[in-house]
């Protein structure tokens, strides 16, 4: 595969968030490539240059044509991950040759970096992929992978500082971006379960919107009709918009209120749906066709013999997504309606929030840390929620429009490497992601 990026950083992203990894784990494979070669892929290792007579180049130039020909048992340090051992430069030395490039080409290495996780290093790919923070992915590869005599806390902290940086620099950059294309689904119920839950929205989240992070694993489909994409947009925000639609999959009777009600927003009583339920319902307001009811499994061959879409396609990161595009994962577990590019309200609605539940009993938490130079006004970047706590885990209060503004006074707490900010918005106050706020 061709590298895709104007810089050495954005290749070498581009290029493991290709094969599936997280952002936590490209981050830590990043800081370890920088502090190990400084994203020089001819790098001979500082203290043997002087000792070899060779620089950066003339080494590599060497071991090319020959005229070099200790490569393999010198234990000198080469390349974005400084490959020493025998056997690992000679592995790398074989995988140039087969792909007839320079020991020093910058592919080449990224896909034997990437060859040796997948192979003799599998186990800390898997602990890789399950890691929760840049800290931890950074330690993952510095103690799994590279190996070094210094594997102190300062050497972590280091590392771990450098893993946060192009977190920062790529995956929040991404992820605001993404935040602009907001999605709206039946969740969960008030408990976090599937089933058992009082009818109606108990805390503002069973139904609602949220903003969409590119994950692979979805297919999408759209509609034919560009009228039925803008009501089905329209039918799933009043829905999330609605307290008096809840979740739960035992109690599936949203087509039922459809049909006394007439349109989302009109429900007028408790009842309860679940995310493939209600994306029935949201297709019977949009253009009267009951397409039958389905479950996320069945969902995919339901759509495609409706004759309402074009053909499914599997979401990637370059998908483009549109209002009214219903998106279902390929894992037979959720789907959901985009409602908005652009994050303002679809066309028609007049709610641009939802209101907080009367009656919930979630407090919001208190901020664990103040820094008096974060104090200040902010404005949201994107539709954001302001939620109890620290995490998207915690339970939202309302949704605030992008644009909107709120008041730190200097207290935050930290959660996955990233601030969230405690914030006064209107007259409610709560906990939002820092990393989608800009200082008014």
């Amino acid at each position: 595969m061709a590298l895709k990026g104007t810089t050495a950083q954005e290749r070498a992203w581009n290029f493991f968030c290709a094969k599936g990894l997280s952002h936590y784990a490209v981050s830590g494979v990043m800081a370890s490539i920088r502090a190990e070669s400084g994203f020089n892929p001819r790098n001979l290792q500082n203290s043997c240059e002087k000792k070899s007579g060779y620089t950066d180049e003339t080494y590599t130039a060497a071991v090319d044509n020959g005229s070099y020909g200790n490569f393999v048992r010198d234990s000198y340090g080469y390349g974005y991950a400084q490959w020493t051992y025998w056997s690992r430069k000679q592995n790398l030395l074989n995988f140039a040759k087969k792909k007839n490039k320079s020991i020093g080409d910058e592919e080449m290495q990224l896909e034997f970096l990437w060859e040796e996780l997948t192979g003799s290093y599998k186990g800390v790919l898997t602990k890789l992929k399950a890691a929760k923070s840049t800290q931890e992915a950074s330690n993952i590869i510095l103690t799994g992978y590279e190996k070094p005599k210094d594997q102190g806390q300062k050497v972590k902290a280091t590392r771990g500082s450098y893993a946060k940086e192009y977190y920062n620099q790529f995956a929040v950059k991404k992820e605001e971006k993404t935040m602009k294309v907001i999605i709206g689904s039946a969740r969960r119920d008030e408990n976090g379960k599937y089933a058992g839950g009082k009818p109606g929205d108990q805390d503002g989240v069973e139904v609602s919107t949220q903003n969409y992070v590119h994950t692979k694993g979805w297919y999408m489909f759209r509609f034919l009709s560009d009228e039925h994409a803008k009501k089905v947009a329209k039918a799933m925000w009043d829905a999330c918009m609605n307290n008096n639609i809840g979740y739960c999959q035992a109690h599936r009777s949203i087509m039922a209120m459809l049909k006394k009600y007439g349109n989302m927003k009109a429900i007028g009583e408790k009842t309860e749906t679940d995310c493939s339920d209600l994306v029935r319902g949201c297709i019977y307001e949009a253009t009267g066709i009951d397409v039958g009811a389905f479950s996320t499994a069945t969902e995919p061959s339901v759509l495609e013999k409706s004759g309402l879409f074009a053909k499914k396609v599997s979401v990637t990161s370059a998908t483009v997504l549109k209002s009214g595009d219903i998106l279902v994962t390929k894992s037979k577990g959720h789907t959901v309606i985009v409602v908005s590019v652009g994050g303002s309200a679809p066309s028609g609605s007049t709610s641009t929030s939802k209101p907080a539940v009367s009656g919930s009993t979630a407090r919001v938490e208190s901020a664990r840390s103040k820094d008096a130079a974060i104090a200040g006004k902010y404005k949201t970047t994107s539709n954001l929620y302001l939620r109890v706590g620290a995490g998207t885990g915690k339970t939202a209060i309302t949704l605030m429009p992008a644009g909107s503004s709120v008041q730190c006074y200097g207290y935050y707490t930290t959660y996955n490497g990233t601030r969230w900010y405690y914030v006064v918005y209107g007259d409610k106050t709560g906990f939002c992601s820092s990393a989608y706020l800009q200082k008014a």
